[in-house]
């Protein structure tokens, strides 16, 4: 593996970086081939919608077409009110029929109202500990009803109403004024004391 190694450092640069473009698909080729073999035997175990056939990457991304919707009705006619579909790399149950919607929307409401897990907002809301991410369990529900009785609340909307107004005569003015001096060309715009460009953008964010 070592000479190996050594013989392929030995290449000229062009002829390595050739054979990096080269193995950089194939590997990616194996690592989703064996992803999926990995799935395809999880799933053996759970009885699973049928669907159409997929594409190993794309999945059944191609059969949407350009109206979805008219292809998810005839995809339903051929595969039932209740199928399975893949988008990709993210596996997708659709029902269009409104028994099905009923048993998914009532019936087990609770086991389909959860966002489905992902690294990325796990990690942004330090581990579904906020109120967009978090699943429905004992802790979502209690921190949406804190979310709305301290801030969604009459009182609250109230209370908070000359902070708002404040705020959108703050961005109307420094939008107007940005505006101003784009149009003129001039570089010299100083924003008020006290006040940043980050907290700027938020509140012409925010208006």
């Amino acid at each position: 593996m070592a000479t190996l190694l050594s013989k392929l450092l030995a290449l000229p640069q062009q002829w390595q970086l050739l054979l990096l473009l080269l193995l950089l698909p194939i590997a990616s080729l194996l690592l989703v081939i064996g992803r999926n073999t990995g799935g395809r035997r999880r799933r053996r175990h759970l009885r699973l919608p049928p669907g159409p056939a997929r594409l190993p990457v794309l999945g059944n991304l191609l059969q949407l077409g350009a109206l979805p919707h008219r292809s998810l009705r005839d995809l339903a006619r051929r595969h039932g009110p209740v199928m399975m579909l893949r988008l990709g790399a993210v596996p997708a149950v659709v029902v269009s029929s409104p028994e099905a919607a009923q048993e998914v929307l009532r019936t087990h409401d609770a086991d389909c109202c959860s966002r489905p897990s992902s690294p990325g907002p796990m990690r942004l809301s330090y581990g579904y500990k906020d109120v967009a991410f978090a699943p429905y369990d004992a802790y979502g529900r209690a921190a949406r009803r804190l979310f709305v009785a301290e801030l969604f609340s009459a009182p609250r909307v109230q209370a908070a109403w000359r902070a708002r107004q404040d705020q959108v005569q703050y961005s109307t003015t420094i939008a107007c004024i940005l505006f101003v001096s784009l149009l003129c060309g001039t570089h010299n715009f100083h924003l008020p004391s006290g006040q940043n460009f980050h907290t700027c953008m938020i509140g012409l964010l925010g208006w």
